[in-house]
């Protein structure tokens, strides 16, 4: 299998337009997917310090049962459809969501906005994940005005009242974000993030037995969380690092859970 991957290389490089180097290993990987299952935007780069950094080609398979029991499960590439039709509006949607997750804020805001201009009419995700993007650029004030026209539409889903709570709390506006975060938990009350953000708006309003309370739920469902939760929390997120999301969480939470448990 190897020598054949080998010997189509030299076309493989045309078709795609990646520069000739240096032959390392070949790695090879399986993954079962049922029908419906979670697989998202990614690149197959990983994250730039692990030796998944060094790749430069990958050939995709798909193997499945006859007669095939689902339906869809193309490949998008999102590079050739821009270089096809750049009127297109969902490619640059999804570049906006790589971009940051290479952290490339900047990038990401630019794609986001091409992706705004091109749609037929106002998306809330790409309204969400601007919210999120400015949050992360340092850019509170616009992540919050983002952030609240995007609730004004779902008042659902935990995530928005997750990353209102984190902006309110760089803002350091507390009673802001002790209510969105009381509204979050009364929806999710098993939510490790939303327990962590309630708690923390708590304990710096000074409520630090209510704070110890719901530090210690948000321990308890954290320690719980798989991978594959993990890999479900953030647009894009890479599967490959998905046991360091987690670690880093936990870290998160305990420190939290630390600090405010020894409070008198």
């Amino acid at each position: 299998f190897g020598e054949r991957l080998e010997a189509i290389l030299p076309h493989a490089r045309r078709e795609t337009g990646v520069t000739r180097f240096r032959m390392g290993k070949i790695e090879r990987q399986i993954t079962a997917h049922q029908n419906s299952d979670f697989f998202d935007v990614h690149t197959d780069l990983g994250e730039p310090w692990r030796d998944s950094a060094s790749r430069r080609l990958s050939y995709v398979y798909y193997f499945h049962e006859q007669p095939k029991r689902f339906e869809g499960g193309e490949l998008r590439l999102y590079d050739q459809v821009i270089a096809i039709d750049p009127t297109i509006a969902w490619p640059w949607y999804q570049k906006g969501r790589i971009a940051f997750l290479y952290k490339d804020y900047e990038q990401s805001l630019w794609y986001l906005e091409k992706f705004q201009t091109l749609a037929d009419r106002p998306r809330p995700r790409a309204m969400y994940l601007k919210g999120v993007v400015q949050g992360f650029a340092g850019d509170t004030e616009a992540a919050l005005v983002s952030l609240k026209e995007y609730y004004a539409i779902d008042q659902e889903s935990w995530y928005i009242y997750n990353n209102l709570a984190w902006v309110y709390f760089q803002l350091g506006q507390f009673n802001d974000m002790n209510e969105i975060s009381a509204t979050g938990v009364a929806l999710h009350p098993e939510n490790a993030w939303l327990l962590m953000n309630r708690s923390l708006a708590l304990y710096n309003l000074g409520e630090v037995e209510q704070a110890k309370k719901y530090i210690n739920r948000s321990y308890n469902e954290a320690i719980k969380l798989t991978e594959a939760n993990w890999s479900a929390t953030y647009p894009g997120n890479d599967p490959l690092i998905a046991q360091m999301g987690l670690d880093e969480l936990l870290s998160i939470v305990e420190a939290n859970k630390n600090l405010i448990n020894k409070v008198e």
